[in-house]
């Protein structure tokens, strides 16, 4: 299975994704409601953990001379989301803010930056104002959800708006061309096109079908995190820091992984709805202050490899 990983292409690992994604969906389907807090979990409290968990090897890649141990690493891992935290503390509004655009930045990044030929300043711009089309988009089709979440995180205060179907169809229309530039400016292979447009119809049909918390935890496992992981596991793999066994890097991501898992499992199990509810600004925070430093560490590698 590793030595798949490690010598499949981009385009087939999103094509593998996506028909993982609709079993997945097929198996909810078959359980119900009730089943969606753990499929939530399940996408992402696992692989979406655990594919940041590889940013020690990714920082180590990146900076050769500079290899940094474990505790190091870890301990100024965990002072950068302490700041991170601090910010959420003296103002939600503008932490959540924050959090969006770094969020769109490293969302398109891994859309796009391992099919373009080049990477300047300008298709990161590019990849980054993508990512903000792809929140745009899952927000809309769920904008009462979005709300209701950014109600409960931050003291703003904002009405439902008016949402038509001629607005979906035209952020969709946006969308879908604004994916097709970097093939019409020569950026990337002609045959990324129609693998890189399916993929926006098809998160465009998820968005609008599915809630907001399934159709991020769909996206977030099946569209970025295997990608994401596939060529964390390649740069490794082609690098000076190529472990002798895989066995140390799985279970340093297991290792990380587990614990927050079994924590959310066990807050599903034994308490009610409004305990997850109650929980929900906390674990936006945990996010948003893991996220950063795995941004940064992602970015630095992708432009190198």
């Amino acid at each position: 299975m590793l030595q798949y990983i490690l010598k499949a292409s981009f385009k087939n690992v999103k094509l593998y994704s996506l028909l993982a994604a609709f079993a997945s969906l097929g198996v909810l389907q078959l359980v119900g409601e009730s089943g969606k807090p753990f499929y939530f979990i399940i996408h992402v409290f696992t692989l979406g953990i655990a594919h940041g968990s590889l940013d020690r090897w990714l920082f180590n890649l990146s900076n050769p001379s500079k290899s940094i141990k474990k505790t190091t690493f870890y301990g100024s891992y965990i002072i950068v989301m302490t700041i991170v935290a601090g910010v959420w503390w003296v103002s939600p509004a503008v932490a959540l803010g924050i959090f969006i655009l770094y969020s769109a930045w490293h969302f398109g990044e891994v859309e796009w930056t391992h099919i373009m030929f080049e990477k300047k300043f300008v298709q990161q711009v590019y990849s980054a104002a993508w990512g903000l089309l792809l929140f745009a988009s899952m927000f809309l089709f769920n904008a009462g959800e979005t709300l209701e979440v950014i109600t409960r995180i931050t003291p703003i205060s904002l009405e439902i708006p008016k949402t038509t179907m001629s607005l979906n169809i035209a952020v969709t229309v946006v969308w879908l061309f604004y994916s097709s530039l970097p093939i019409l400016l020569g950026w990337t292979l002609k045959e990324n096109f129609s693998v890189q447009i399916f993929n926006v119809l098809v998160l465009t049909v998820l968005f609008f079908a599915l809630d907001l918390a399934t159709s991020f935890a769909v996206f977030f496992f099946y569209f970025h995190s295997i990608p994401s992981l596939t060529f964390e596991l390649k740069a490794i793999d082609n690098s000076n820091v190529k472990p002798v066994s895989y066995y140390d890097v799985f279970k340093e991501m297991l290792v990380l992984s587990i614990a927050p898992i079994m924590a959310i499992i066990a807050i599903t199990l034994f308490f009610d709805q409004s305990m997850f509810n109650t929980l929900l600004p906390a674990l936006v925070v945990m996010g948003s202050a893991i996220s950063f430093p795995h941004t940064i560490i992602y970015s630095k590698a992708a432009q190198e490899y």
